[in-house]
């Protein structure tokens, strides 16, 4: 068995896990902001809880989900120029595209590592949470945006 296979077996369950968390993520902002939209138009109240937590939520459902849809290569993309290159025009780009991808991710690591002090400090005005667990998703992203394929 090469080492590609081994490591794609070994994360295979790790990137399942990743996709249930996205899916647990989706499933409680829908509840609570849905909550949230009865409690207000019904009864005139809501949950403050609601609105700040649903906004953390979607920023890990983001980022986790760029880590997911990079590893099966499936982000969006225009291909309009691409289709019209030769084989080796193709794999140029391809790899120009990989570079500037890890340039971006060495600077977004690199700037939530300088933020990270900052960010471990505040903490959240209603959840409490430290703000570390929302800015720090690019210590998550930047870890897992290799591929593992």
């Amino acid at each position: 068995m090469c080492h590609a296979a081994v490591i794609s077996r070994l994360a295979d369950p790790l990137f399942r896990l990743f996709e249930w968390c996205i899916a647990a993520c989706l499933a409680v902002m829908v509840a609570m902001v849905f909550g949230n939209v009865v409690l207000r138009y019904a009864f005139d109240s809501g949950i403050a809880l609601s609105e700040e937590l649903s906004r953390f939520l979607f920023v890990w459902l983001t980022f986790v989900g760029a880590v997911v849809v990079a590893r099966e290569n499936a982000h969006m993309g225009v291909e309009t120029l691409v289709a019209r290159l030769g084989r080796g025009g193709r794999k140029l780009c391809m790899v120009v595209s990989d570079v500037l991808v890890v340039v971006c991710c060495v600077v977004f690591f690199w700037g939530t590592w300088r933020q990270a002090p900052l960010n471990a400090s505040n903490s959240a005005p209603i959840t409490g949470i430290s703000m570390l667990w929302i800015y720090g998703v690019g210590f998550f992203t930047d870890r897992k945006s290799t591929r593992l394929n």
